[in-house]
């Protein structure tokens, strides 16, 4: 028998910034956060959520403050031969997320994998400050169909919606997968993904003016394979082509790309570490009007002691413009690093430094004029963040 579990944490903490997210100079805020998360010990209906959030107060006039919002919550039915995942995520955020678990670097999460960002994370591409909303629903079914055999069915929707400058979009997916498990350590599949990119033409669209909303098609196959080196190591990969198509072909002109996926994953009892590559399209982070993107990431955390631990993260991302009316040619580079030391003060408390580094240059500014500026970040940004933490025991709810 297991129970439900809940545990929660509240933190306080000081930031201070230079040169970011286009505010030039240096600047400070102090942020008030919290993070909770439930487990329920059911063995076949598990539920899960997780909440990460909080408000930056800006302690300068160019320095703007806001509150951050980020929600997950899963649903798993498991029957004899058939499993259900449904699953729902919402977040608000002041500006383009950094990889942690509130997408707000300097408030003590650096090395913790974002809500919803699934198996392989893909950063998005930096943006000055402009508040934004993104809800992503998402059901999965997986039948077996015999013992070593299994049919993996996948479906979501998300939305993005900016308040100031940014381009609203709309993304629809879809994916079918065969997986075979040849032994103990090894499984192959074949797949098929599709997705539907959609443009709204909103108040801070960079769609030109009447030509009403885009779209864009990406499909493809891809053969996949994972191995089990150890209960703590896992490789898997996954690679083909994906055909890229539109309804305004003189917006996003038609081509074949390569989709990737690779990563290697290490879970243990006080180390946890995850290196991953990752190539296909995506919508644009609304910056662009879809993108090639490639991302290379490095995360990790480990405790070291009774009393130290800490976390780091690192990613590379390139991104190319697929849409003319955002610059044909546009290629945006994106580097972030972050590390974090967290030391125990007592039974319930924890203090922690950390340093994040946001750098984004711009390859070529837009060939055509567009109704509103590119939202995008240019330059270098740097973050120190210092904190403490209250971390409470675990509640324990019912049994099951």
């Amino acid at each position: 028998m297991s129970a439900d579990q809940l545990t929660y944490s509240l933190s306080a903490s000081e930031s201070l910034m230079f040169n970011y997210n286009g505010i030039n100079g240096t600047s400070t805020a102090t942020n008030l956060s919290g993070q909770a998360a439930y487990v329920s010990g059911s063995q076949y209906h598990p539920t899960s959520f997780i909440y990460s959030g909080g408000y930056i107060f800006g302690n300068q006039s160019n320095q703007p403050g806001g509150m951050f919002q980020n929600f997950g919550i899963s649903q798993v039915v498991n029957a004899r031969h058939v499993s259900f995942i449904a699953a729902d995520m919402v977040s608000y955020l002041p500006a383009a997320p950094a990889f942690g678990l509130s997408g707000v670097p300097g408030v003590g999460d650096v090395g913790t994998p974002p809500i919803g960002m699934g198996d392989i994370p893909v950063q998005s591409i930096f943006t000055n400050y402009g508040s934004r909303v993104t809800n992503a629903i998402s059901l999965g079914v997986s039948p077996k169909l015999t013992a070593a055999t299994s049919l993996n069915l996948y479906g979501a929707y998300t939305i993005q919606r900016f308040l100031d400058v940014g381009q609203d979009n709309d993304d629809i997916e879809g994916s079918a997968s065969l997986s075979h498990r040849m032994d103990a350590r090894n499984t192959t599949g074949l797949g098929y993904t599709y997705s539907r990119f959609r443009y709204q033409d909103s108040p801070g669209s960079i769609l030109l003016p009447g030509t009403g909303p885009a779209s864009m098609n990406a499909q493809g196959v891809n053969l996949q394979y994972q191995h089990l080196f150890t209960r703590k190591l896992t490789f898997n990969i996954a690679a083909g082509p994906q055909w890229i198509d539109s309804g305004t072909q003189l917006a996003i002109p038609p081509r074949t790309t390569l989709f990737a996926s690779t990563s290697l994953q290490y879970s243990g009892k006080l180390s946890s570490a995850m290196v991953s590559y990752s190539r296909g399209a995506n919508p644009g982070s609304g910056v662009l009007l879809g993108t090639i993107s490639d991302n290379v990431n490095f995360t990790g955390q480990h405790t070291f002691s009774r009393s130290w631990s800490g976390g780091f993260s690192v990613n590379y991302g390139h991104a190319s413009s697929l849409g003319v009316a955002a610059g044909d040619h546009t290629g945006i580079d994106s580097f972030y690093a972050g590390v974090q030391a967290t030391r125990r003060l007592g039974e319930h408390f924890s203090g922690y430094a950390s340093y994040n580094l946001q750098r984004q240059a711009i390859g070529q500014a837009p060939l055509i004029a567009t109704t509103s500026p590119l939202n995008a970040f240019n330059g270098t940004g740097h973050i120190l963040g210092f904190g403490i933490t209250f971390i409470p025991n675990p509640l324990h709810l019912r049994r099951h």
